[in-house]
């Protein structure tokens, strides 16, 4: 019995002795697995609950747990490096004593299933302890949208425990294989041998610094919200290898430059300073560009999601300006007004009070901006592509209370791009007059336009509008394309006792009365769907913050500890021969705070970068 028990014992007795290092590490763990029952039994919760909109917020929520599952073993396996890096000499001491390989294994596989058991445990046991206030907090964030029942879903106990035995069994193989790769004498050595003075390699930094620039251009460049979302992916991988590129080239290279400046190298402070960053600035370069990438998301996560959540009635209210919003699919030059008196005939019918109403026929395309004033149609939207608005002058001055006259093959133009430069406009092989420019997109069209941009367009007549119509559908390719019909809209505000009947029946009793009738939306019955929408996106964000926070400070902690053990030696050495104590914390302060804001500096350029970006993609949404 005591034989079997040897290695649990030694196991416990290394996690004691080490307690420093394994605190932080236990103390992750069980964060990470109480996060992640968090979200895997809210995604249950709420699939399960039969609300309304819940599908939605589920897969919301369900991806959410899958990402940070991944995240979590990323953070985990950057931890455990750590660890493993300071107990070489353990394990070198280990092997001179005798024990063979397959022991220090052993050792760790015991020390490996101590702490995943009590990490993972306890964080289960947390997590279905705070999950009811995360659920709260998810009620509150979705403005009462949603009703959940408090009890706690066995599936989620069993995909935390799975997600995370499967993350600590790749960590025992790394364990094991860096083991096996070692050799005693060098692991006894591995703290007593000294940093070669890296080379600066110049062709990495000049990569760094392409790669860097690239994504920069990526981020910058975007016109519209549609551009921006496409190149976003790419321009932050591309920041990513570049901020590696040059945390281990580029630091390397301004080291050496500031040692090669005698007069600013050789005094006290700084000749200590720069001459240890630059020894060990090889094992300090990773660890720098990781801090900078996951300061940069904490940034990105936090300020979209809040901004999505801050600005969801806006978006609400830009998608449906009026309570209740009807269109149809134009007939004729008349087809408005019988859709007005219908609407009219049901509030009647119904004893609701219409009010605000705001009647338009207007025409929606897809269309290729070719420069000087020229616009021809595109089969379908997209990332290059405009959103054509042509509508009559009689509607527009009716809405917006203007005086507007236009002569045959006159127009009023307004591209969001930016004032034309030129007196034509060209839809389409057919050329217009710009009678004017109107200063803004209307107010009043704002729901129609596009993540590309909008083209709007105010044409005389009726008969031109119709015209405008054919000409756009007869040059879309003719193997593909969708054909785009004129639409009629009429959007109100409506009070009553009958409100919700109304607008319950309203498409059926218009459906009788107009040709061609299309669709009936109230803006309340869309309520909840945005607000379970960018609710659940803030919590998740949350989450996420919280783990990219954990793993800052992870990586920050043992940065700190690992240099200070290394660092202890040397300043004796320092203090040996003459270097005050004051000089010594003086020296150390330097070397704290320039490891420390060095990524944060970095990462504010990264955002502010990306702020344009960011911004046209918000204003998409």
């Amino acid at each position: 019995m005591g034989k079997a028990l040897f290695y649990p014992k030694l196991a416990v007795s290394n996690i004691r002795k080490n307690h420093s290092i394994y605190r932080p590490y236990l103390l992750a763990v069980f964060l990470l697995a109480a996060m992640y029952d968090c979200m895997a039994s809210l995604a249950i919760v709420v699939a399960e609950s039969g609300i309304s909109g819940g599908g939605s917020l589920s897969m919301i929520l369900g991806m959410g747990a899958w990402l940070l599952g991944v995240l979590s073993l990323l953070v985990l396996f950057y931890t455990n490096s750590f660890l493993i890096r300071r107990r070489r000499r353990e394990f070198g001491l280990y092997s001179v004593l005798g024990m063979e390989k397959r022991h220090i294994c052993l050792v760790l596989v015991w020390e490996v299933l101590l702490v995943a058991v009590g990490g993972v445990v306890l964080g289960m046991a947390a997590g279905a302890l705070f999950s009811q206030l995360f659920r709260l907090l998810l009620q509150r964030l979705t403005r009462g949208a949603i009703s959940l029942e408090l009890w706690f879903p066995l599936e989620a106990v069993g995909s935390t425990a799975g997600v995370f035995a499967g993350a600590f069994a790749l960590v025992l193989v790394y364990d094991v294989a860096a083991v096996f790769r070692s050799r005693p004498m060098e692991l006894l050595r591995s703290e007593s041998q000294g940093e070669r003075e890296p080379k600066a390699r110049w062709l990495l930094a000049l990569l760094g610094v392409a790669t860097l620039g690239g994504g920069y251009a990526l981020a910058l460049l975007p016109a519209n919200a549609a551009d921006a979302l496409v190149a976003f992916l790419p321009a932050a991988l591309l920041v990513m290898a570049g901020t590696y590129c040059l945390f281990t080239a580029g630091s390397i290279a301004i080291l050496k430059a500031m040692k090669r400046c005698r007069g600013f190298y050789y005094r006290p402070r700084n000749f200590l300073t720069v001459s240890t960053l630059l020894y060990r600035m090889k094992q300090n370069a990773a660890g720098l560009a990781a801090i900078c990438i996951l300061s940069t998301c904490v940034l990105v996560t936090m300020s979209t999601t809040v901004s999505l959540f801050l600005g969801e009635q806006d978006m609400l209210y830009r998608s449906y300006p009026r309570m209740v919003n009807v269109d149809a699919i134009s007939s004729g030059d008349g087809d408005l007004e019988a859709l007005e008196e219908a609407a009219a005939e049901a509030a009647a019918q119904y004893g609701v009070t219409l009010s605000n109403a705001v009647g338009l026929r207007v025409f929606s395309g897809a269309v290729l901006d070719q420069g000087g004033g020229v616009y021809t149609a595109a089969p379908y939207f997209g990332g290059q592509t405009k959103t054509l608005l042509a509508l009559t002058a009689a509607d527009y001055n009716r809405i917006a209370g203007a005086d507007v006259a236009l002569a045959p093959g006159e127009v009023l133009v307004c591209d969001v791009a930016g004032p034309l430069r030129v007196g034509a406009l060209q839809l389409d092989g057919w050329s217009f007059s710009i009678a004017g420019q109107l200063e803004g997109q209307p107010d009043f069209l704002a729901s129609e336009a596009g993540g590309g941009g909008s083209l709007t367009v105010i044409v005389p007549d009726y008969e031109t509008l119709e015209a405008v119509a054919a000409r756009h559908n007869e040059a879309l390719p003719a193997d593909g394309g969708t054909v785009r019909l004129i639409s009629v809209q009429y959007n109100f505000d409506a009070a009553g006792e009958n409100l919700e009947p109304f607008c319950e029946h309203l498409r059926e009793f218009l459906a009788g009365r107009v040709e061609r009738m299309g669709n009936v939306a109230a803006r309340h019955w869309q309520e909840a769907g945005f607000y379970e929408m960018y609710g659940g996106l803030l919590f998740i964000g949350l989450f996420f913050v919280a783990l990219f926070l954990i793993a800052v400070v992870l990586i920050l902690y043992y940065k700190q500890i690992t240099e200070g053990f290394d660092d202890h030696g040397r300043f004796r050495i320092l203090q040996n021969v003459g270097m005050s104590a004051k000089e010594v914390r003086r020296v150390i302060s330097r070397q704290v705070l320039l490891m420390f804001y060095l990524p944060l500096v970095m990462a504010v350029v990264h955002i502010a970068v990306a702020f344009p970006a960011l911004c046209k993609i918000l204003q998409g949404f």
